[in-house]
């Protein structure tokens, strides 16, 4: 379970809040303790478009699982 601060909840409620989904994205990265919030506007695509490209082009998201070009076992 994802335990937060009070204040990062704040933050995150406010983002929330405030975004329109069928035009914004809310990000939030926790990494090293440390969590990150960051409401994503003005998009050149839309959320479901943005979506729609990371499923369909995902292996390119995953680096450490696909196999590195000119490396040889």
């Amino acid at each position: 379970m994802l335990e937060l601060q009070p204040e990062v909840v704040t933050t995150l409620l406010n983002a929330i809040n405030t975004y329109v989904p069928t035009q914004a994205i809310v990000l939030l990265v926790l990494g090293n303790g440390v969590v990150y919030i960051n409401l994503l506007k003005n998009l050149k695509i839309s959320p479901a478009g943005c979506y729609a490209q990371v499923q369909h082009r995902w292996a390119e998201f995953q680096p450490n699982l696909t196999p590195q070009r000119g490396t040889h076992e």
